[in-house]
């Protein structure tokens, strides 16, 4: 495509391609979505569940940090600073180990989906050999959504 170089400068060229291990992730989330819906659906959750811990974790050491920023005495005098710290300490020990265990759930779920990862390759190989079909004729017309 042929652009002025005045447009080329206020444009990204973006190629929609699909890849091979695109694809082949895709098909691999349909595959379970079909055949154990129950383990894509504990996967999100786990997903889900970790992005709300780091969140919360997030926030717990935002607080901390405002706490002691905006506390000019003494830090060891202050009582509820150091009971927040505490708190606060004993909260990220138990968001740390949710997460520990959540990546150790999500570790065996990948075994599990891994029983299916060769039927995506595949799916994903016979994809890709049709599309090139439209080089030996132009009848030879595929798309995913075919």
């Amino acid at each position: 495509m042929q652009l002025d170089p005045i447009c080329r400068a206020y444009l990204n060229i973006l190629s929609f391609s699909v890849t091979s291990s695109g694809l082949e992730d895709q098909l691999l989330s349909i595959t379970i979505d079909i055949e154990q819906p129950e383990l894509e659906k504990r996967k999100q959750e786990l997903i889900e569940g970790e992005n709300n811990l780091k969140i919360k974790l997030n926030e717990l050491e935002k607080s901390l940090l405002t706490q002691l920023t905006q506390d000019d005495s003494d830090i060891l005098e202050n009582k509820e600073l150091v009971s927040n710290l505490d708190l606060t300490k004993s909260k990220t020990l138990e968001i740390n180990n949710s997460l520990e265990e959540s990546k150790k759930l999500t570790a065996d779920i990948e075994v599990q989906r891994s029983n299916y990862k060769n039927l995506s390759i595949i799916g994903s190989r016979i994809y890709l050999a049709s599309k090139e079909l439209i080089n030996l004729n132009h009848m030879y017309q595929f798309g995913l959504n075919q």
